[in-house]
């Protein structure tokens, strides 16, 4: 495997599928978005959660392939997993 497929499959295999958390982890540990997330009230940060995971997939041109239910962020209960250049699932 040369250098470029792998660059490829870590896109694929590690990234792409746990972008929604790796986000979401990276928010976490902002502390100037944070005191911002944690004014909101509980349906204004569900609210803003629905609309980043659907803006990631959006902005990269994603397509679902799964569902995580054990996040390591703790501002996301579960996340859809993606994947690019992929069979969309319903």
């Amino acid at each position: 495997m040369n250098t470029k497929e792998k660059c490829e499959k870590i896109l694929k295999d590690k990234i792409f599928p746990n972008l929604t958390d790796c986000i979401f982890f990276y928010l976490q540990n902002d502390s100037e978005f944070m005191d911002e997330y944690l004014s909101m009230s509980r349906p204004e940060q569900e609210d803003f959660n629905r609309e980043m995971g659907k803006a990631i997939k959006d902005e990269l041109e994603l397509s679902n392939v799964g569902e995580c239910l054990n996040p390591r962020s703790v501002l996301i209960k579960s996340y859809t997993k993606h994947c690019k250049h992929c069979k969309k699932i319903k």
